[in-house]
């Protein structure tokens, strides 16, 4: 669990074979040998060149895996379930919160945005109170005062996007602090940016403020509820949130739009396989354990040496680790001590 989905770049592809060419490939984590390793691969395929075969054994070509490797990946994802489950501290519901929803339900009346410093600081000091129901209930109308406040033309948009870039260098270097600050500054430019947005939710997140980064990921859902990355990442939050159940009910929507997105699937199998249903995480983690990311195979083996031993013992056993840090062994509902 807590495969997120990172936009960085784009690359588009045209008159290509269709089996192999993604037409908006949104590429992270690179440096610029391998970017212009994958533009030069896309250009070959658009001119239907004959794609590289990665080993006789894979039916996948060369340039499918790279841009499966690359497509949305987030760089810091978080690893393990333990630390997707590492968040700040969180209070009950007092008299400080409600004069903090009081001051920020006011400053949207005005007009502001989430994103404005007075609105941005008391959502930063409301965060250790986003498990409350009292927060979570005034969230819907916050995003919709906001998603108003944004109801402007995009503006000076090549401004925004050499903004974009360098929000993204911070981000791979893990200052999400910077990176914060300047997808806030191209939003300033252009609030219709989905992917600064989304870049900035997740800078958030990794900063454990959960608060700040679920608006923005909800207001991306509210404008276009068909922009997955987002819904991807909301899933990972709500987990994180102590709200597994409406994270599952987001991630099993997201499979019947888009079933093939690695992240979602990867997701989709770390719930198969924490609820027992090793046969259903298998079926899962095949069809992306051979899309050259680690953490996929190194699951894959996991769950698949877990499923065989629960069918050799007749009974379904989980091995931990991988999915998270512990290495002690459990039975569905039971742990066992070594």
């Amino acid at each position: 669990m807590g495969d997120s989905y990172v936009i960085a770049e784009y690359y588009r592809c045209q008159g290509a074979n269709k089996k192999i060419v993604i037409q908006k490939v949104p590429c992270d984590s690179i440096d610029d040998n391998e970017n212009d390793y994958v533009k030069k691969r896309l250009q070959s395929v658009s001119k239907n060149e004959a794609p590289e075969k990665e080993n006789d054994n894979d039916n996948k070509t060369k340039t499918e895996i790279i841009i499966e490797k690359y497509s949305g990946l987030d760089p810091h994802g978080y690893k393990t379930a333990t630390k997707m489950y590492t968040t700040t501290q969180t209070m009950n519901y007092d008299g400080e919160a409600a004069k903090l929803i009081a001051a920020i339900t006011n400053a949207l009346n005005t007009g502001l945005s989430l994103e404005s410093i007075t609105i941005w600081d008391n959502l930063k000091k409301l965060n250790p109170y986003r498990q409350t129901k009292q927060v979570q209930d005034v969230l819907t109308e916050w995003i919709t005062k906001s998603n108003h406040a944004n109801k402007r033309s995009m503006q000076q948009e090549s401004h925004s996007l050499v903004l974009f870039k360098q929000g993204n260098t911070q981000y791979r270097q893990g200052d999400f602090q910077a990176a914060s600050a300047t997808y806030m500054a191209v939003l300033t430019i252009s609030p219709k940016h989905h992917n600064a947005r989304n870049n900035l939710a997740l800078s958030q997140m990794h900063l454990n403020n959960d608060l700040t980064a679920q608006l923005e990921f909800e207001l991306i859902r509210l404008i276009d509820d068909t922009y997955i990355p987002a819904c991807i990442n909301l899933v990972v939050l709500y987990e994180r949130n102590g709200q597994s159940q409406k994270a599952q009910v987001l991630l099993k929507d997201i499979m019947k739009k888009s079933p093939d997105i690695s992240q979602a699937l990867f997701n989709q199998a770390w719930y198969e396989n924490i609820q027992c249903n090793l046969e259903g995480a298998d079926s899962l983690l095949r069809k992306i354990s051979g899309r050259n990311i680690t953490k996929y195979y190194d699951f894959y083996k996991l769950n698949h040496k877990q499923l065989t031993a629960s069918k050799d013992m007749g009974t379904i056993t989980r091995i931990k680790g991988g999915a998270d840090d512990n290495n002690a062994k459990t039975t569905c509902g039971q742990a066992i001590k070594k």
